[in-house]
């Protein structure tokens, strides 16, 4: 009971009402969940990279050109975790995420940045929506200054469901 008073069930929890930020999340879209959660479970690691083309320089016109036509995107890769971010905004978003979860590693003991599988779509009683994620595989981000990019790493602790989702739906029976 004293553990379960800990856990915050407002909306502002993000375990509970996750709204992904520029710099709070970085969404893959490929490869599959199952093929990084099997990597990520068997101590692998992963760097990211960007499906976006980077900044391109502006046109006579003073507008953007668009990608070339002849811009193909990249094969997929076994350790590379793809996303739709720009390069940019990628970069900033890892370099975030590094500093928040290490910072609170160092002064908490707790690993706060976690691979979320999966979410569930939800409405509570006064018909407010949330979106919250299922299983959370503790991760750890290293390299993020480096010139190879960020590689993201397995911690050594379990993957767990959601205990503020389970908490909260507990209360609707």
């Amino acid at each position: 009971t004293w553990r379960d008073g800990l856990i915050n069930l407002t909306g502002s929890n993000r375990l509970l009402n996750f709204r992904p930020s520029r710099t709070s999340a970085v969404s893959v879209v490929r490869p599959a969940p199952q093929a990084v959660l099997s990597r990520v479970a068997s101590g692998g690691s992963f760097r990211f990279r960007s499906l976006k083309p980077g900044p391109t320089d502006t046109g006579p016109d003073g507008n953007e050109p668009g990608p070339p036509d002849d811009m193909a995107v990249p094969p997929p890769a076994v350790d590379r975790l793809d996303t739709d971010k720009p390069a940019d905004d990628l970069a900033a978003a890892l370099r975030a995420l590094y500093r928040r979860s290490n910072q609170d590693y160092l002064d908490r003991g707790v690993w706060v940045l976690y691979l979320a599988f999966g979410a569930l779509v939800w409405t509570d009683a006064d018909r407010s929506r949330y979106t919250s994620p299922l299983l959370l595989v503790p991760v750890q981000l290293e390299g993020v200054s480096a010139a190879q990019g960020a590689e993201l790493k397995a911690v050594p602790e379990e993957p767990v469901l959601n205990p503020a989702l389970a908490l909260k739906l507990s209360q609707y029976g």
